[in-house]
């Protein structure tokens, strides 16, 4: 009986052992690669571990992406982590009508509300579906909030007044985006205190991005505010790009992950071309404090033809030659609708 005691005693104590060394080698993998299964749980942590503002991409028109943004606005606890969403496709000449409809919650019709997007520099780019799908989703997600919970969109393409633009003069002093963009962004929003969400092109705030430059953006709000810029840098999708990545790092193809923070896990010293794409220079902690994969599939939307009218169209082509002297308004833009429809399509250009 005593021998069976024994045997039974050191059973137990070898399982126990067993466990232990279990448990302690699943801190080791979880402290390497600081990822849980919710990406947008992980991203709202952020505002929790330092971070005053956190920069998201927008590979314009990428649906992916604009599923994962309209995802992370109805997430529980998104109102009570982010105080206003920054975002680089709504005009600032519109930010009253803007606040009056996504934050007031007032009925406008679409018709007045498309200026938000469309009255900006970057002509044809806000055309696409996505972007007035996200102002819907984000006032919807307001109105289920008390007024005192609800977040500001703040619109920072500069407050161009397109109705009496007549010259490039009068364009001229917002072609600098780069500047204009962040000093919104501090103005309006963190030297109040508030928490911000950055929507916009990562080149933009990318530290160390395509060719070694570094964005106007993260230069700006980095010397303000030391250590509270969170720049998040997507993983490209493009040529196989995000396929090759998550298999190599033993990723659930197209469950979107993110890496928080890069410096001190298992992705600190990649390659920054391996996430961005091969003009990204560089390691990836130079460029961005975390890492998103969202999927495999970098399909992009595009507008649906039909809003280009005849006045639409006619107002497009008076704006081109303002923007860039010199230019054939009406070629500009039968060209680029030519182009569109060719990428749709999915022919060559």
């Amino acid at each position: 009986m005593k021998c069976a005691n024994l045997y039974l005693e050191t059973i137990e104590l070898f399982m126990i052992k067993i466990v232990q060394i279990i448990v302690s080698s699943l801190s080791i993998i979880i402290a390497a690669n600081p990822a849980s299964a919710d990406a947008r749980s992980d991203l709202l942590a952020m505002y929790d571990q330092g971070c005053l503002a956190v920069s998201l991409p927008d590979p314009h028109g990428q649906i992916m992406a604009a599923d994962f943004r309209e995802h992370l606005i109805t997430h529980p606890d998104f109102a009570s982590k982010v105080d206003v969403i920054a975002l680089e496709f709504a005009s600032a000449f519109h930010q009253d009508l803007l606040d009056r409809w996504v934050l007031e919650g007032e009925d406008i019709p679409l018709s007045e509300t498309r200026k938000i997007w469309r009255d900006t520099l970057s002509l044809f780019v806000w055309d696409s579906p996505l972007y007035e799908s996200f102002f819907i989703a984000l006032r919807e997600a307001n109105l289920a909030l008390p007024r005192e919970h609800r977040v500001r969109a703040l619109a920072l393409a500069p407050a161009i007044d397109w109705a009496n633009a007549e010259s490039h003069d009068d364009i001229a002093p917002y072609m600098e985006r780069g500047r204009l963009m962040p000093e919104r962004i501090h103005t309006e929003a963190l030297s109040n205190g508030q928490t911000v969400l950055i929507i916009m092109g990562s080149s933009h705030y990318i530290r160390r991005g395509y060719f070694g430059r570094r964005g106007g953006g993260s230069a700006y709000l980095d010397r303000r505010y030391p250590n509270q810029l969170c720049v998040i840098a997507q993983v490209n999708a493009e040529h196989g790009n995000a396929e090759r990545f998550a298999i190599s790092h033993n990723f659930k193809a197209n469950v979107p992950r993110l890496i928080y923070p890069i410096t001190g896990s298992d992705f600190e010293g990649i390659r920054s071309d391996q996430i961005m794409g091969a003009e990204a220079r560089g390691k990836i902690e130079q460029a961005a404090d975390a890492i998103l994969y969202l999927g495999n599939d970098g399909t992009g939307s595009y507008p649906d033809f039909d809003i280009y009218d005849s006045s639409y169209r006619s107002e497009l082509s008076r704006r081109v030659p303002l923007i860039w002297p010199g230019s054939d308004g009406d070629e500009f833009v039968e060209d680029t609708l030519a182009r569109t429809m060719r990428w749709k399509e999915g022919l060559p250009e």
